[in-house]
């Protein structure tokens, strides 16, 4: 069996649906994700030629941004982060409001808030 991949939970998310929903999937030349979330199903079916990944939260995009672009930083810097009560909340005190913050920290924080939560839900995740 291969593995499915997945870099966070996400509300409304494919990746326990993906057994089944995977080999309904035409080939195609070009895989359109318009409302992209966590791309489970980007990520775990076979590539196309032409890719796209859309998401209406600018915090997901910047994730899978950084994660493109800056991706050794991005792993180090999410290794390095205590599983903690208090970097859950100076992530949820961020959330909205992180226009300050460099786009490495805002991934890192994006992903604390999609992996810490119990829910799995980043965009409504509270303490």
């Amino acid at each position: 069996m291969v593995r499915k991949k997945i870099a966070f939970g996400w509300y409304g998310g494919k990746y326990s649906h993906l057994e089944w929903l995977l080999p309904l999937l035409p080939k195609a030349h070009h895989y359109c994700e318009p409302f992209g979330g966590s791309a489970a199903v980007l990520l775990n079916r076979e590539p196309a030629p032409v890719e796209t990944y859309n998401d209406i939260d600018s915090e997901v995009v910047n994730f899978f941004r950084v994660l493109r672009e800056q991706k050794e930083e991005l792993i180090y810097a999410i290794g390095m982060t205590p599983f903690s009560r208090e970097e859950f909340a100076l992530a949820i005190e961020t959330n909205g409001n992180s226009h300050n913050l460099s786009d490495l920290e805002r991934a890192r924080r994006f992903f604390i808030r999609a992996r810490q939560v119990r829910t799995g839900l980043a965009q409504t995740a509270s303490i």
